[in-house]
């Protein structure tokens, strides 16, 4: 099992897109989640694979389900866009409080071939 940790300047919260986020907002939030991603690790996952996010906030954390989207962004960029369920067989999420210092993300992605 390949393990990383990203360390998150932004928070990205679920029920805000739900609230109706506007199509532009969610791809500039991509794209910076791709720079953020993409400066700290080049991990590309395995063919067929799951993935363990466990999420770390300093302060008001929000419920484990509301951190999917950030999760999706990152596994769309870690993945190359090779996230269909012939691949990414499985996802967990877990959010925690953050006793570092700051916000960040560890990935454990397990190859399941």
């Amino acid at each position: 099992m390949d393990t990383f940790t990203i360390k998150l300047p932004l928070k990205i919260s679920a029920n805000e897109s739900y609230a109706g986020m506007h199509f532009t907002k969610r791809a500039r939030l991509k794209q910076d989640i791709s720079i953020i991603v993409r400066s700290q690790t080049k991990y590309q996952t395995p063919n067929m694979y799951k993935v363990i996010f466990n999420f770390f906030w300093q302060k008001n954390v929000p419920d484990a389900d509301n951190n999917y989207l950030l999760a999706k962004m990152i596994l769309d960029i870690i993945s190359g866009g090779n996230d269909g369920w012939q691949a990414c067989r499985g996802v967990e999420y877990t959010s925690d409080r953050s006793y570092e210092g700051f916000d960040y993300v560890t990935i454990s992605v397990q190859s399941l071939i």
